[in-house]
């Protein structure tokens, strides 16, 4: 059976450091263009170190010795997911600032505002995430070079526009009920997956068959343990923004003076 990327044994972990060139000069070509825009506008430290960090969320997600070992485990497999999702996307949004309404061209505003809808923006990121996870989908992507690469680039591209809505950086920001609401709808989506994935009473994926014992898992123990780690930490993620984002909302309402 031939992998998109070399199933790697632990005792071989540190020294899979093999980046697919292609990562790393869209990387390079983030921070180059970043760089830029971050002069122009003015930005803070704070969003640059944010923008900094999202990259280096997706460096260790795509390019580090997790690459490998997703080869051979499902569960190595959801933490680059979970990585590129609830890491590098709100740390790379936090990062760029707001668009302006009228650096939108006027025939593409609609357009805007329709992807930037929290019900498109849910739809997008639950179809993408659930339909990555069909065996069929998820045994071709591991075996195929293109059809993997185009599986993290829709991850990271739904959760961006995910967090371009929850922290308001479209050109018409959603209000914090809409944002907590949009965050709370992902991560039920996103819990049932990993619910179904830890309960299910056998392997799900053909591909991960034989590359698991090399770690002392079998593939339903790998298969449980990568949906649980989907469906508590990632929750406990979600719960944590949504409990921030309501505080200073809250907080927000109180500093507002009463009208006579």
């Amino acid at each position: 059976m031939m992998l998109a990327h070399h199933a790697v044994a632990p005792s071989e972990l540190w020294t899979a450091w093999r980046p697919d060139p292609l990562v790393v000069v869209a990387l390079g070509l983030a921070a180059l263009g970043y760089r830029r825009l971050h002069a122009r506008s003015r930005r803070g430290r704070g969003e640059g170190a944010a923008f900094a960090a999202g990259l280096a969320a997706v460096a260790v997600a795509l390019a580090s010795p997790l690459e490998g070992a997703a080869g051979a485990l499902f569960s190595a497999h959801m933490l680059q997911h979970l990585l590129l999702v609830l890491v590098a996307a709100p740390l790379l949004v936090a990062g760029l600032p707001p668009l302006p309404v009228r650096a939108v061209p006027s025939w593409a505003r609609g357009w805007l505002d329709v992807l930037l809808h929290p019900v498109v923006v849910w739809a997008l990121g639950t179809v993408t995430l659930w339909a990555w996870h069909l065996p069929v989908l998820y045994d071709a992507a591991v075996r195929n070079d293109v059809l993997h690469a185009f599986e993290h680039a829709t991850l990271l591209g739904t959760a961006l526009l995910l967090w371009a809505v929850v922290w308001g950086k479209g050109p018409r920001p959603a209000a914090v009920p809409e944002a907590v609401a949009v965050l709370f709808a992902t991560m039920l989506a996103s819990a049932a997956l990993g619910a179904v994935l830890t309960l299910a009473g056998s392997p799900l994926y053909s591909v991960h068959a034989t590359t698991t014992a090399a770690w002392g898992l079998t593939p339903l123990q790998d298969q449980r343990l990568a949906g649980g780690i989907m469906w508590v930490p990632a929750g406990l993620v979600y719960l944590a923004v949504m409990a921030g984002l309501l505080r200073n909302w809250l907080s927000s309402l109180d500093r507002e003076p009463a009208t006579p």
